[in-house]
Formats: structure tokens, C-alpha cells, sequence
């Protein structure tokens, strides 16, 4: 299958983004920029993610190593932040972009299968 640029170049600039929107947080948090960069940069991601994802269910083993990649990503997130921010660090706690993971897990699995 050929590869659309579109998409590539979408994502590109949906990159460029997030970095703008990380860059700017400490001035503009808030601010008009950052509301707008903010109110569609990660929502578009996920869009992508899932137009692109594939419709079946995991298999109960693909999805275990999911899982796994999602605990051991967090818990390197945790220590991370447990170093620059003690006072806000908690056990049960999605950090930093882990929560990405989790919805790639999410949309990935067949929704049917919940009820």
C-alpha cells in the first residue's frame, strides 16, 4: 500500500505543535495560543491513531504485552517525576503521556467484547 503524505504531513504538523504548545505553557498557559493549540493538537492524534488502527480485537497475549509496556512506561514516568516534583507523585496514576498508551490499548481492543 502507497503511503498518503497527507497523513505524514498532518502528523508533522501536529508535532511541531506540541512542541509550540510545551514551549510556551509556562507564558501563555491559558492564553489564546495555548487554548487553541491545546483544544485539538492531542484529540487530532488520537483521531489518526485510530482511523489508522486495525478494527479486530487483540488477542488476550498481544494485549497482556500491551498492558505490560503501559505499567513499566509508567512506572519509568513515576520515577521521573517523583525526582522533579515529590510533592505531587502518587501510586495509581497515569503520568505524563502514558495515558497515550493507554488509549492506543483502548481503541485497539474490540468494543464489543465490554458489553
Amino acid at each position: 500500500m502507497e503511503r498518503n503524505y497527507y497523513w505524514d504531513n498532518l502528523k508533522g504538523i501536529l508535532i511541531i505543535l506540541v512542541l509550540i504548545g510545551h514551549f510556551i505553557q509556562p507564558y501563555d498557559q491559558l492564553g489564546g495560543l495555548w487554548c487553541a493549540i491545546y483544544l485539538f493538537h492531542m484529540p487530532a492524534f488520537l483521531f489518526i491513531t485510530g482511523f489508522f488502527s486495525k478494527r479486530s480485537s487483540l488477542e488476550s497475549e498481544k494485549l497482556l504485552k500491551f498492558l505490560v509496556l503501559l505499567v513499566l512506561f509508567n512506572v519509568v514516568l513515576m520515577i521521573f517525576s517523583r525526582g522533579f516534583h515529590p510533592s505531587k507523585w502518587e501510586y495509581f496514576r497515569i503520568y505524563l503521556s502514558a495515558w497515550y498508551l493507554l488509549a492506543v490499548i483502548i481503541i485497539s481492543t474490540d468494543n464489543t467484547s465490554f458489553g
